[in-house]
């Protein structure tokens, strides 16, 4: 299997499978491993990782339990995330950019103030949800990519825009609203989960063949004594980098808030 974009969270799982497999003798129940023809890059950066990584001898996988799992595998009682990444300490939370509807930034707003819905129909036999969080399907945004670059270049060209602004109107809420600013952050980084948060993240890098280690209790330590800045397309303060994003297709569908631990 190559190593792409869209294959990255197979060659994750496939790593915490045999992080456990390692460990414990026992390979865990799951199809992913049967996606490759070929573990044997991935084993040798298990191995590595593991050098480093601690000698545990009761361990769990979390793996197949993703939408209620506090982590990816418990060691001796421990809450353990992994990530195995190319570069930098991979995405800390993930969820919908509709998260700032509670600040009072609702994105449809932006995408219906620049014309997006309507450089999206100029596109033959393509219709936009426009009350929905994405304007159009995950299927629909694959067919455009695939069948009309140009256009989609047209419309990744407004969403530039859209995004350009949101974040330009966030960044002035939030430096006027400080105290916001923070609770909103502090949410961000506990996940908004009912479930807890894992003990430790352990980091893999496997181009460096490194690990890194990250405490979830320093990240919720936060500093309200430092400047909040901002880019392009995100917000940033101290080492927490606030990224806004589509996960499939500028414009198209899944428009994101992405949490970076830089």
């Amino acid at each position: 299997m190559e190593r792409t974009k869209v294959n990255n969270q197979f060659f994750g799982k496939a790593f915490e499978i045999l992080v456990v497999e390692t460990l414990t003798g026992k390979t865990p129940e799951n199809s992913v491993l049967e996606k490759f023809s070929d573990l044997s890059d991935i084993r040798a950066d298990v191995n590595n990782f593991l050098a480093t990584f601690g000698n545990y001898k009761n361990v769990e996988w979390c793996g197949n339990h993703t939408k209620s799992a506090v982590c990816d595998l418990i060691a001796d009682g421990k809450h353990i995330e992994l990530k195995y990444t190319s570069s930098g300490n991979g995405t800390y939370y993930n969820t919908t950019i509709y998260q700032m509807i509670e600040y009072g930034f609702d994105y449809r707003d932006y995408m219906e103030y620049f014309a997006l819905y309507d450089g999206i129909t100029m596109i033959p036999n393509i219709s936009v949800n426009k009350k929905a969080g994405s304007p159009v399907s995950v299927e629909d945004s694959f067919y455009i990519r695939n069948n009309f670059p140009d256009e989609y270049e047209f419309i990744s060209g407004i969403e530039k825009r859209c995004r350009e602004k949101f974040v330009n109107d966030l960044f002035n809420y939030f430096s006027q609203n400080f105290n916001v600013f923070i609770d909103f952050l502090n949410k961000m980084l506990r996940k908004e989960t009912k479930n807890g948060l894992p003990d430790t993240i352990y980091i893999y890098n496997y181009k460096k063949k490194e690990t890194k280690v990250l405490e979830i209790e320093k990240i919720l330590t936060i500093s309200q004594h430092l400047e909040l800045k901002k880019t392009t397309n995100s917000l940033k303060y101290g080492n927490i980098r606030i990224a806004f994003g589509w996960q499939n297709g500028n414009g198209l569908n899944n428009p994101t808030i992405r949490i970076f631990i830089d």
